[in-house]
């Protein structure tokens, strides 16, 4: 999965951060790939027309347009949710979205967001770490939500 989250981040379109998402339904079958980036028929944020928030700090998305990973798979996945894997641990906003989604388990790779909020509402949501599991050089963050998700 981490190979398959670094090539979906390099189709981003947010010169900030580049993330990506996996989604997985109950069988393992991919329902869903998606990246960060503006909606479509805006243009992309790059180099040379990079959005009003381009040069804000790390985590403050006020003036950013990009849609967020999660925000994208949630929209355009083609089948239920039951494992998504993410490049990076999700923002408070896509926390709340994804707790709102029955049966989950929640992979986390790499980077985590700039505060913990995200962290929160999944835990307040009922999801629990299932610990941090280093693969190569990344972290891997594993959350559920408490009584779902049997394996």
């Amino acid at each position: 999965a981490r190979g398959l989250l670094e090539a979906l981040e390099t189709r981003s379109t947010c010169v900030r951060r580049r993330t990506a998402a996996i989604g997985l339904d109950s069988y393992g079958r991919v329902v869903g790939v998606a990246y960060n980036g503006v909606p479509r028929g805006f243009p992309h944020c790059s180099e040379g027309h990079p959005c009003q928030g381009a040069q804000d700090p790390s985590g403050d998305t006020q003036r950013c347009l990009a849609l967020h990973a999660e925000q994208n798979l949630i929209i355009n996945r083609s089948g239920e949710l039951y494992t998504i894997y993410l490049s990076a641990s999700p923002c408070k906003t896509c926390a709340l979205m994804l707790a709102n989604l029955p049966e989950l388990r929640l992979l986390f790779y790499r980077d985590t967001y700039p505060d913990n909020a995200g962290f929160d509402v999944l835990r307040e949501g009922g999801f629990t770490s299932e610990g941090v599991v280093f693969v190569a050089r990344s972290r891997l963050w594993r959350m559920r939500r408490h009584g779902t998700c049997a394996e």
